[in-house]
């Protein structure tokens, strides 16, 4: 349950970092490309440009929200 949470396991729905977000919450990286790493493992056919596609549209904030950690979070919950 929690590798399927975590959304580890192979998904049916298309490629999206915005969803990704919203369905783990956060992924949490020091350096970016480890953090876009991240996110390619949990979605199937997503790719970095997508992502950063996604980071300069603003469906996605790079933010220090945790402990003092980077974070990529959906712009939702990086207001509160």
């Amino acid at each position: 349950m929690r590798i399927r949470a975590q959304r580890l396991t192979p998904q049916a729905e298309q490629a999206d970092p915005t969803r990704v977000l919203e369905n783990v919450f956060a992924v949490q990286a020091q350096e970016q490309p480890a953090a876009l790493l991240s996110m390619r493992a949990r979605a199937d056919g997503l790719t970095m440009e997508r992502i950063e596609q996604a980071r300069q549209q603003g469906d996605i904030v790079r933010t220090w929200a945790v402990r003092g950690t980077l974070h990529l979070l959906s712009p939702a919950d990086a207001r509160w």
